[in-house]
């Protein structure tokens, strides 16, 4: 996908920006099949073919107690937390009236965070929670098509592989302590969970 956007760029350079200055966008995306929702993504432009993004993505949050009828099981709650940050820069290209393709990279940023509490009271205190973590700062390589419909209403489908270091601290108990594991890891994501579907809506902000 990246290879064919890239020589319909290259045929189209020279064309009319699709994309005003005072342009304004607002994403709703999700995965190609539509069972996974990707967040919300906000644009704006900065000059006649470059806009400025910024995402939400995956952002979740939950909260559980457990209080066991069972005498031999000990009440326990959970907290989780988890979301994604991105931010950067895009280019627009005409390529038909109502087609038009973009790239960019973008700064990513996921993070995951569990807390978990046990009251078994054969525990010490300073052992009864533990917490896990995982940080996964990078970079997205976005390219992608926008499908032009009705009263600033349009498609965009994008592929966003990614470059990313990740972090991950599990804490375990190990006899009267805890002990974190700690893993790093190096890598670039290109599958299917790199490919968005959005619906989207463009407005004007007023210039004075």
């Amino acid at each position: 996908m990246v290879i064919v956007i890239s020589g319909l760029i290259i045929i189209r350079l020279t064309a009319q920006s699709v994309q005003p200055e005072n342009g304004r966008e607002i994403y709703f995306s999700m995965d190609p099949i539509g069972t996974k929702a990707y967040g919300m993504q906000y644009k704006t432009g900065l000059n006649e073919n470059t806009m400025l993004r910024f995402a939400f993505s995956s952002f979740n949050a939950a909260f559980s107690s457990t209080r066991p009828a069972l005498s031999y099981n000990y009440p326990s709650t959970q907290l989780d937390i988890g979301g994604g940050l991105e931010a950067g820069l895009e280019k627009r290209v005409l390529l038909t009236e109502k087609v038009s393709a973009f790239y960019g990279v973008d700064f990513v940023a996921q993070m995951a965070y569990t807390h978990q509490r046990s009251d078994n009271p054969t525990l010490s205190e300073d052992i009864r929670a533990l917490n896990d973590v995982t940080l996964s700062p990078g970079f997205g390589f976005k390219s992608g098509l926008l499908l032009h419909l009705k009263n600033g209403f349009f498609a965009a489908v994008e592929l966003s592989p990614r470059l990313f270091y990740q972090f991950s601290s599990d804490e375990q108990r190990a006899g009267n302590h805890v002990a974190a594991d700690r893993h790093h890891t190096f890598g670039f994501n290109a599958d299917v969970e790199a490919m968005k579907i959005s619906l989207a809506y463009r407005w004007h902000k007023s210039v004075p």
